[in-house]
């Protein structure tokens, strides 16, 4: 998707630094937004993203305190990946384009609406 409308827009992402929140981050600076994102997590990592994003986007990096976010249980996985059926667990550029949709000029009309990102799965 190519909005130039977001080329003028600022975004604000929080949790911008790891998962759904860096997946955001780097869709809204490829569609030209001035993205700036504010996270919790340990500095290298933020540093390091920060830095990545603001290298081409001009995007500006806010830290926080310092926090470590968890990941899938392998056995939970083992036991949801059946019952998905377009046979995978969602990525964050899933979410991510969601959002990207979302915010452009394509989904203008779009409101008051629960879009579920989830691969045919019923949560």
């Amino acid at each position: 998707m190519n909005d130039p409308r977001l080329a003028s827009r600022t975004v604000l992402v929080t949790g911008g630094n790891s998962g759904i929140g860096a997946a955001a981050v780097r869709a809204f600076a490829a569609q030209g937004a001035r993205v700036v994102l504010h996270f919790l997590d340990a500095p290298v990592v933020a540093a390091g993203i920060g830095h990545a994003v603001a290298g081409r986007t001009g995007a500006e990096a806010i830290a926080d305190e310092v926090r470590a976010a968890g990941g899938i249980d392998a056995d939970l996985e083992r036991r949801v990946l059946p019952s998905i059926p377009m046979g995978r667990l969602g990525t964050p550029q899933d979410i991510a384009d969601a959002i990207l949709f979302l915010a452009s000029k394509q989904a203008s009309w779009i409101t008051g609406q629960v879009i579920r990102v989830a691969g045919g799965h019923a949560l």
